[in-house]
This record gives structure tokens, sequence and C-alpha cells, in this order.
């Protein structure tokens, strides 16, 4: 599967390295139409998880538009395809974050505004991934670059 790259530098991820990233970190999920719904947990070797009796862990919203600073599996795209779809950065972090060190949370802020408050928590973000990726077991796995600002 190689090396993920997490460029800090990229806004949203194409949902294909999503996926990846998912599965990795031994999530399940499965579409539901403009949505992924993640589990905790996967059912079996695939990522996919029947949508049911099992409970939602986390859903990330996938759209399509065009977008600068996206991140695939072949790096930090300046502008992306025109038929890829893009989760939001911060949000696929904080699911690697959660398997990391679930107890673990950003400071919150009274920032408000999107842009204001999407660059907070991706602050904390970095930080905390400067932490807790190089002791994990998933330090093999995902590399952070432009973590610094």
């Amino acid at each position: 599967m190689g090396t993920i790259i997490l460029d800090f530098k990229a806004d949203v991820i194409d949902t294909a390295f999503v996926r990846q990233i998912l599965f990795v970190c031994g999530y399940g999920a499965t579409r539901d139409g403009d949505y992924l719904k993640v589990f905790e947990k996967r059912e079996s070797y695939s990522l996919f998880c029947k949508l049911g009796n099992k409970e939602v862990f986390d859903t990330l919203y996938c759209d399509e538009g065009l977008g600068r600073d996206c991140l695939d599996n072949t790096g930090l795209v300046d502008n992306n395809k025109q038929w890829q779809e893009f989760c939001d950065m911060n949000n696929v972090i904080a699911l690697i974050l959660h398997k990391l060190s679930p107890e673990w949370q950003p400071k919150d802020t009274r920032a408000s505004g999107r842009g204001f408050r999407w660059q907070h928590f991706n602050s904390e973000y970095r930080e905390a991934l400067s932490v807790f990726l190089p002791n994990s077991e998933l330090a093999n796995v995902i590399e952070l670059k432009n973590v610094t600002n």
C-alpha cells in the first residue's frame, strides 16, 4: 500500500485517498449519498461496512468541485481534476488522532467564521499529530509533511 503522506498545505483530501487512510487506521466505512459513514471497526478485511445495526462513529461530507491545495495519493495537487470528490482535511485528521489518542480533544476556540475556526483546529491537529504519531503503530504508514506553518 505504501506510505501515506499527509501534506498540511492541503485543505481537502481526495475521497479515494481518505478511504485508504481510514483503512490503515482500522476504520470501516460505506458511502451513503454525499456522505462517507465511518465505523469505529471494520467487519472484515474490506473497508466496506453495511449500514444497519452498527452505530455510525462519524460522517464525512464528500463533494466534487474545483479546488486548490488538494491532497490525493500522488501528493499535493494545485488544481484537482473535475471528477474528483473531496473531504475536509481537518475531519480526516481528527479521525486519525482519535485512533492515536482517543481521549485527546482540541482546545475550543471563540474564533468565528469558517476560516479562523478551521485554521485554529488545523493548528491543534498539527501539534497533536507531531506528538502522538511518532510513537504509534501508524508511524510506519503515515508520514507528515509541512507540519510547521
